[in-house]
């Protein structure tokens, strides 16, 4: 029988682990909605095996919360258990490892589930007439809701009218694609960039319009996410996607919780550099889109940005067609 190298074995486990880097741990505690995950996996990473009691001293987290993070991590095959008995108490003790080869594989099916519920979404809206009365804070129905209650909103009691959503449909099916086809650019070129989360990004960034069209949707759009559980890769998008950028001085004076609102991540800025080459069902020149900024007066620094932002996509992608 063939020997085993220890050491070699030992040497291969390090060498796995040292690929998690801090962002797959960030995105897989962000899924789980848990920030004291990322303690914990960070306790494990560096271990081959560790108890439950002993993460507790290292963490400072309580045993009983330790365990249910724990469990909730096991639950997605990221880490596993193995289980002694104390020959002093009887008690069973639980010991556990990493599963670092589960990790990005985790990450890739907690993003497939949001994209298909939200094509599902999509698909609900492009099969279903709806009505609303258009009033802030009222929602739209149905038709067959809207016909029970008599074409009557149950919450201001004004008529419910046909809403026509076919626009608004056309529009961000046209900023996904325009997105993806730049983040796919990208692709080709080695560059490195999460596709998924960009398709995600664009078709959940202008969720904030549901409350309110003004340049406040991306507020509004924050707090949606929040209240979904959405990870905040998908927030930033939502939150940033404005013009070219918001300043943290034009933030303030708009009365906006205090944050980040200039795109920092390549997915970002791809979001918010195809949010502004779409009107409508069209793709439109940045020109255009850089006029319109000039007409509702927006500041100079404003335009400055969308141009930087156009500038840095020409260097990513100028020769795709999809920027033509």
């Amino acid at each position: 029988m063939e020997k085993i190298d220890i050491q070699q074995t030992k040497a291969v486990r390090v060498s796995v682990l040292t690929c998690i880097n801090d962002s797959a741990l960030m995105k897989v505690a962000e899924s789980l909605g848990d920030e004291e995950a990322i303690k914990l996996i960070e306790i494990l990473k560096d271990l081959s095996e560790i108890t439950d009691d002993e993460i507790a001293n290292k963490t400072g987290i309580r045993l009983n919360f330790v365990r249910k993070i724990l469990y909730k991590l096991y639950d997605h095959s990221l880490v596993s258990l193995r289980r002694t008995r104390d020959p002093n108490t009887g008690w069973f003790i639980f010991h556990w490892k990493l599963q670092p080869d589960q990790l990005e594989g985790f990450i890739l099916s907690q993003k497939r589930r949001v994209l298909e519920k939200l094509n599902l979404r999509l698909e609900y809206e492009k099969d279903h007439d709806f009505y609303c009365c258009c009033s802030p804070g009222c929602k739209k129905f149905p038709f067959e809701d809207a016909v029970e209650l008599i074409f009557k909103c149950p919450i201001c009691g004004k008529p419910l009218m046909h809403y026509d959503n076919g626009k608004i449909i056309q529009t961000l099916t046209n900023k996904v694609k325009l997105a993806v086809e730049i983040a796919k650019s990208c692709e080709k070129k080695e560059i490195k960039i999460d596709l998924q989360l960009v398709e995600i990004g664009a078709l959940l960034h202008d969720i904030g319009r549901s409350k309110t069209h003004s340049i406040y949707h991306a507020v509004a759009g924050v707090k949606i996410a929040k209240s979904l559980g959405l990870s905040k890769p998908i927030i930033s998008i939502i939150e940033r996607h404005v013009g070219g950028g918001i300043t943290a001085k034009t933030a303030k004076q708009l009365g906006w919780p205090k944050g980040v609102y200039i795109p920092q991540t390549l997915e970002e800025k791809i979001v918010a550099y195809a949010d502004k080459l779409i009107e409508g069902s069209n793709r439109v020149p940045i020109e255009k889109t850089i006029g319109k900024f000039r007409s509702d007066m927006l500041p100079p620094s404003a335009i400055t940005r969308l141009e930087k932002l156009h500038e840095e996509m020409l260097d990513l992608v100028g020769d795709c067609k999809c920027l033509s």
